[in-house]
């Protein structure tokens, strides 16, 4: 990181969610000489992403509050400062560990702690949010120049690609007309489009994930009393998430398996024999938690793709469980005959009469399109990670037609080096550039858990502050 004029070195960081504050804050609290760092993003308060903006308490982060924590070397750092929140004052410790609080709360906590971590900064290290989106960006022997929206340059010495995720966008509507109408929601973050559907008799919301979840708490607590039918890939959904204690050794003493085949047959295998003896098969997830990283890391490329073909949609409910209120909520539906799951891929949406929208689908194992008539559509697909194929934001599509990044190693996210450096389509790790975050995923197989992003954000900051130390840079570019 070399400086270019009387300013100090700059960072820019690209992204406003969890990841990209997350490195913020460590750079704030760890910079011992002069940085200035920027964070560029649209929103109006850093540190909420698309997870933790929602203002719907029926959000719900998707596991206690002790698993929480910016900082791994303090673990019940989120729940000490949730004691000292007003909502939470005399309950016992205990109870308020162990609570799933709503994401806004969470993202209030990261607020909060961007904010200390500016008061506390070392003299001349300094922060600014420069609200704003980055549609390009370019390097050259002198730095990095980023062209942001509103048609204002940034010139940098380093910048850090904080991307978060993006939502999945179906063809389902390619004329748009649906959308307009309404009866085609895109974006489930789009409240006034869900208000409108409240009076529908009966919805179809396409993909079974966390995603749809969060769309049926919302309708429910707008006061939609219609029915779902729910029509995912493979017709799974989230379990509802139990804590008990992780097992011991799931592998035992020799170890975890090297082929993703062995694991997958190792941890049925070891399911079953705990359900066989009266345990709970969610002590598993906790327990692999040590071996995962490694384990991904030394996997070969094959193995990686036959998880994400064959493997993801099945691990996913595994490891990525939900609340138990908002579980509760979804198996009282089914029980009552509200909300149906069927297996099966939508192929497309039309127009139907009487306000209507046709939805073909083929049930999984079939070769035959069905059609069934819905008042609306939600689409509930949650995040999409092939960025390159096709993504919409005009920053990806110039990362990836300039060279400067190329695909993850299964073809998801972006490449990057062991230190977190993007790697370039000649295959040269950037000296200008890094990744953080879900950008990372097939790279690492959870690149968005909280654990995961203090550990990334930590990787980073420590070789961004190392060279800044080595180059003892007395300058940095400013903005135009």
């Amino acid at each position: 990181m070399v400086a270019h004029h009387g300013g100090p070195p700059e960072i820019v960081i690209v992204g406003g969610g969890l990841s990209g504050t997350a490195l913020a804050i460590k750079l704030l609290r760890e910079a011992r000489q002069a940085l200035a760092i920027r964070l560029v993003d649209p929103s109006a308060q850093p540190g909420r992403g698309l997870a933790y903006s929602t203002q719907e308490p029926g959000h719900l982060v998707n596991g206690p509050a002790l698993i929480f924590t910016l900082y791994p070397d303090q673990p019940e750092h989120f729940v000490d400062w949730l004691t000292t929140q007003p909502e939470f004052a005399g309950q016992p410790r205990d109870a308020v560990a162990q609570a799933y609080v709503p994401r806004w709360r969470f993202g209030d906590y990261v607020s909060e702690q961007l904010w200390q971590a500016q008061q506390q900064a070392a003299p001349g290290v300094t922060f600014e949010h420069v609200q704003a989106r980055v549609e390009d960006l370019d390097v050259s022997s002198s730095g990095i120049a980023l062209a942001l929206d509103a048609g204002r340059v940034l010139l940098a010495d380093h910048a850090v690609l904080a991307l978060g995720v993006f939502q999945s966008r179906p063809r389902f509507d390619s004329s748009g007309q649906l959308t307009q109408t309404g009866r085609y929601v895109a974006n489930i973050w789009d409240c006034s489009r869900l208000a409108a559907l409240v009076d529908a008799d009966e919805l179809v919301l396409v993909g079974g994930s966390l995603t749809m979840i969060d769309t049926v708490v919302s309708l429910e607590k707008l006061g939609y009393r219609g029915t779902y039918k729910v029509l995912a890939r493979h017709g799974l959904t989230p379990v509802e998430r139990r804590n008990p204690a992780p097992t011991e050794e799931p592998f035992g003493s020799v170890g975890p398996p090297h082929t993703l085949r062995q694991v997958v047959r190792e941890l049925r295998e070891k399911a079953r024999a705990i359900i066989s003896l009266g345990g709970d098969w969610q002590a598993l997830p906790g327990a692999l938690k040590p071996y995962l990283a490694d384990w991904w890391r030394n996997a070969a490329l094959t193995d990686r793709q036959r998880f994400f073909r064959h493997v993801r949609p099945h691990w996913d409910v595994f490891l990525h469980r939900a609340p138990p209120v908002s579980a509760a909520l979804v198996t009282a539906l089914r029980a009552s005959g509200r909300l149906s799951i069927e297996a099966a891929i939508v192929t497309g949406l039309a127009e139907a009469p009487a306000g209507r929208v046709s939805v073909r689908y083929r049930p999984r194992g079939s070769e035959e399109e069905c059609t069934i008539l819905a008042r609306g559509v939600v689409n509930c697909t949650g995040p999409d990670y092939r960025w390159h194929a096709g993504c919409e934001q005009p920053l990806v599509h110039n990362l990836f037609s300039r060279g400067l990044v190329q695909a993850g190693p299964v073809g998801l996210g972006i490449a990057v080096d062991p230190s977190l450096a993007a790697v370039a389509a000649n295959g040269v790790a950037s000296l200008h550039i890094s990744v953080l975050g879900a950008a990372l995923r097939g790279t690492i197989v959870e690149p968005g858990t909280v654990v995961e992003i203090a550990n990334q954000t930590s990787t980073l900051s420590s070789r961004l502050l190392a060279v800044l130390r080595v180059t003892q840079a007395p300058a940095a570019l400013q903005v135009s």
